[in-house]
C-alpha cells in the first residue's frame, strides 16, 4: 500500500490504522505519454457496475485466483483479459499463481527491501505505459479517438 507522497506503508499497519476510512472510489488523473489527460476512477467491489459502466473498465489488479472475476461479465479469464487490462503485483520474495503464468497478465515486481524501494517509481511507469497501450489498442473509443 501507498500513501502521499508515495510512501511504502505495509498492509499490517493500514490494517490496524482505524483512522483510515476506505473511499468507495478513487478518482485519479493522469498524462498519457500522447499529452492527453485521463480521468480514471479507481474501485475495489464491481458489484453494482452497469453494463454502461462494464464498457469503461480499463484494468484489474488480479489477485491470483479465478474466483475472483465470479459476477463479471464475460464467459472465462481469457476473454475478461481481453477486455479488461490484467495486472499482478507481487513482491520478488514471492511466487507467481499458476493461474497468473498462464494468463495474459502483466506481472510487476517489488521488493520489500528498503534500499531497493526506490524502483517502485519504474514499476509504476511500467504499469502506465501498458495500460496506455492496451487503451491505444483495445479502447481507443474511450480515448474519443474512434469518433
Amino acid at each position: 500500500t501507498y500513501s502521499a507522497p508515495r510512501r511504502y506503508v505495509p498492509s499490517a499497519d493500514k490494517r490496524k490504522d482505524t483512522s483510515n476510512k476506505k473511499e468507495p472510489v478513487i478518482h485519479h488523473s493522469q498524462v498519457l505519454s500522447t499529452g492527453m489527460k485521463i480521468k480514471f476512477e479507481i474501485i475495489d467491489n464491481v458489484a453494482k457496475l452497469s453494463e454502461r459502466d462494464w464498457k469503461r473498465v480499463v484494468a484489474v489488479i488480479v489477485q491470483g485466483s479465478a474466483w475472483q472475476f465470479k459476477g463479471w461479465p464475460f464467459k472465462d479469464t481469457v476473454t475478461t483479459f481481453a477486455n479488461v487490462r490484467a495486472f499482478f503485483i507481487r513482491f520478488s520474495d514471492e511466487d507467481t499463481p499458476e493461474m497468473i503464468r498462464s494468463s495474459d497478465v502483466k506481472t510487476l515486481t517489488l521488493s520489500k527491501e528498503a534500499a531497493k524501494r526506490y524502483l517502485d517509481a519504474t514499476v509504476t511507469k511500467e504499469f502506465w505505459a501498458h495500460l496506455e497501450k492496451f487503451l491505444l489498442q483495445q479502447k481507443r473509443s474511450l480515448l474519443g479517438l474512434d469518433r
